[in-house]
């Protein structure tokens, strides 16, 4: 499998991530300046050169591609109306707590408080990873 084939399979494009979603790319890129949503995470630049009877072109594209899961988050924020990374920010750190507590429901005590006792430090970790590359 090549590399574009993988990307194409495993990943949604800037387009079909925006049409997924049902928003244009300039609520995406909104999102992105606001800290709502992170950015790609593979951007591609294809540099092509077309030799056609009109002679040698050159072109440049760039493909972002994003993680299929953001079509989810992308969801999350339209339909909770998140505007505000406050906001964002707050919704991300419930479902964290709320997905932390199903996974350790009927653990022993001491194995919860280590899952627990750094829980704003870890959520504030998971935000941050969540919006690097």
């Amino acid at each position: 499998m090549s590399l574009l084939n993988h990307f194409n399979e495993s990943f949604y494009q800037t387009i079909e991530l925006c049409q997924s979603a049902r928003v244009n790319e300039d609520i995406l890129f909104a999102w992105q300046e606001s800290g709502l949503f992170p950015a790609s995470s593979f951007v591609i630049e294809n540099k092509l050169q077309i030799n056609s009877y009109l002679g040698i072109t050159e072109h440049k594209e760039q493909i972002e591609y994003y993680p299929r899961g953001y079509l989810t988050w992308a969801q999350t924020l339209i339909k909770h109306k998140i505007e505000s990374s406050t906001q964002a920010f707050m919704y991300f750190g419930n479902m964290y707590q709320q997905s932390l507590t199903q996974l350790v429901h009927g653990l022993p005590e001491t194995i919860i408080t280590s899952f627990t006792e750094d829980l704003e430090e870890s959520i504030q970790t998971s935000w941050q990873y969540f919006f690097s590359r």
